[in-house]
C-alpha cells in the first residue's frame, strides 16, 4: 500500500474529485469510492487495499482537494487530474468508476455532468445518455 505511487495516487485523486464534485458527500457515493478503487488497485499495483487504508486517504486528502475544487483552480484541477491518466484500461475503469459514483446517490449533479463530459472529451469516451438531476 505505497503512497508514492503516482499511477495510484492520481486514480484515489480522481475518484474523490467524483465524491466531492457535488458539494455533497453521501454515504452511497463514499461506498462507490470505495468500491471502486478496491477494484482498480491491481490496475495500479496496488494489493491488499482495504476499506479502512481507502477512508482513511479519502479523509487525509479531503481538505486539500475541496480547497483546490474551489473556484477558479477547479477546473484546472480537474484537466491536471485528467491528464496524468495515461493507461487505457485504467482511463477505461475510472470512466466506468465516476459514472457509477456520481449516479450512486440516485441524484445526477450539473456538476457531475460537466466531470463526466470533461472525462469523455479527454478520453475518447462517449458521455452516456444520463439525465440531470434538477430540484423541484
Amino acid at each position: 500500500m505505497s503512497s508514492n505511487n503516482t499511477k495510484w495516487t492520481n486514480v484515489l485523486r480522481i475518484l474523490a474529485i467524483t465524491v466531492i464534485i457535488d458539494g455533497r458527500v453521501r454515504e452511497a457515493e463514499l461506498a462507490a469510492f470505495v468500491e471502486h478503487a478496491q477494484g482498480m488497485a491491481p490496475l495500479c499495483g496496488e494489493n491488499d487495499i482495504t476499506e479502512q487504508w481507502l477512508q482513511n486517504w479519502y479523509d487525509k486528502n479531503k481538505i486539500s482537494i475541496v480547497e483546490q475544487m474551489q473556484g477558479r483552480g477547479k477546473n484546472t484541477t480537474i484537466l491536471k487530474a485528467f491528464a496524468t491518466v495515461k493507461d487505457d484500461a485504467i482511463r477505461e475503469a475510472l470512466f466506468d468508476a465516476i459514472i457509477h459514483i456520481a449516479v450512486s446517490d440516485k441524484e445526477y449533479h450539473e456538476s457531475e455532468s460537466d466531470l463526466v463530459r470533461s472525462a469523455a472529451a479527454i478520453w475518447g469516451f462517449v458521455r452516456p445518455p444520463i439525465k440531470v438531476f434538477r430540484p423541484s
